[in-house]
């Protein structure tokens, strides 16, 4: 029986908790698999999402090439490293290593969705900019960049510059949506210079425009740490910038994705793609399903706020076109078996206690939440391994 495991990181999704990378998360469901079913040829695929850890690394697992660092400034300039996948021409970049909101500093004693306030202000997409310079450099004649969520709000201002956009004061697009507010001038022929021969692509499954009230910083604007009372205010600066840069282009669907950085792109010829239809495409994700039984997910907390844009509900429905169950092996299960179904999901099991129809008799008491909580690997592997004796006919 042929078991296909594509797998995101998985944790608990609490602050401080341990997180299994999705490579890590795909070999622990493996191993677990064939402890029930040793004779079940099992591919296990790590499939992170754009902006979670190890996205690179899996398109460098799957396609080869050369897997590249690099240090560019984070988003409040500091230096951070940064890598990118280079094979036969074609570059892969996740801009979430170098500008996702998880990059923010936090308060300190808050938990991992509060952002020091307002200072999303002072942040920077330029690494992200200077990271594709360092890409077209490095000879890539097309590249590739999944955008996500952003720490960033400055509509690409601090890329453009990283990539050799110039600005009247000097320097005023590099230093967050604060410094927009003494631009006088842009000018954008270095950038476009720089990446006139590159086939750009945006992949991203966002669609919000740059400005307004459904865009990026009023819909995100929050869990970056901008204050309701700075909306306004931040939202008219981007809008100044764009009336320099290119006004209509602010109105375009995807503008807005990662804080603006897709307008920033869109500026310079980029295209878009779907973010998770681009990923799949790279691995191959849907060959693999095809040739599949089962297709096995890793997932942290399965919920009806983590199962949107999520690996999972890709997966899932790429399962779906395939006619093969997709069966989710969470940390947590909080949706019912009939909404599962919904979504295309067979069906769900739970490391710890869930609801509705729940693994709590499938686990017994081999493993209890305190252990799942720091040994992810273990948990999930013990669960694998149950889960072998409901859907392997080995």
């Amino acid at each position: 029986m042929r078991i296909l495991v594509a797998s995101d990181a998985v944790s608990a999704g609490h602050h401080g908790a341990a997180e299994l990378s999705a490579a890590d998360a795909a070999a622990a469901i493996r191993t677990g698999w064939l402890r029930t079913s040793p004779d079940d040829d099992v591919r296990a695929l790590a499939v992170s999402k754009p902006g979670g850890p190890g996205l690179v690394e899996a398109v460098h697992a799957r396609l080869g090439g050369d897997l590249r660092t690099t240090s560019v400034p984070g988003l409040l300039g500091e230096p951070i490293p940064a890598s990118f996948c280079l094979a036969e021409g074609v570059a892969y970049v996740d801009a979430g290593e170098v500008m996702g909101a998880g990059l923010l500093p936090r308060e300190e004693g808050a938990d991992d969705s509060a952002p020091v306030p307002d200072l999303v202000e002072r942040a920077s997409s330029r690494g992200l900019g200077e990271l594709l310079a360092h890409v077209i450099d490095g000879g890539a004649r097309r590249i590739v960049v999944w955008l996500a969520d952003s720490g960033a709000n400055d509509a690409g201002a601090g890329l453009l510059a990283g990539l050799g956009a110039r600005s009247n004061p000097d320097g005023a697009l590099t230093d967050g949506p604060a410094s927009l507010d003494t631009l006088e001038s842009v000018d954008l022929s270095g950038a476009r210079a720089l990446t006139a021969q590159v086939d750009l692509v945006i992949a991203t499954d966002q669609n919000l425009p740059l400005l307004g009230l459904r865009g990026t910083t009023n819909l995100h604007g929050a869990a970056r740490g901008l204050g309701e009372d700075r909306k306004v205010a931040v939202d008219a600066t981007l809008e100044r910038f764009a009336a320099q840069v290119d006004p209509e282009l602010a109105t375009r669907r995807g503008a807005g994705t990662a804080g603006g950085a897709a307008y920033g792109l869109l500026a310079l010829g980029a295209r878009l793609e779907p973010g998770f239809a681009t990923l799949a495409d790279t691995l191959g994700l849907r060959a693999e399903a095809r040739m599949a039984e089962v297709v096995l997910v890793g997932h942290g907390q399965l919920s009806w706020q983590s199962l949107p844009g999520s690996t999972l509900a890709g997966v899932a429905g790429l399962a779906e076109e395939v006619v093969r169950p997709c069966v989710a092996l969470a940390h947590t299960v909080e949706i019912g078996n009939r909404e599962l179904r919904a979504n295309g999901i067979e069906a769900a099991y739970g490391i710890t206690d869930t609801i509705g129809d729940s693994s709590a008799d499938l686990m017994g008491s081999s493993i209890d939440a305190r252990t799942a909580m720091s040994d992810p690997e273990a948990g999930l592997a013990a669960l694998a391994e149950r889960v072998a004796r409901t859907w392997s006919r080995s």
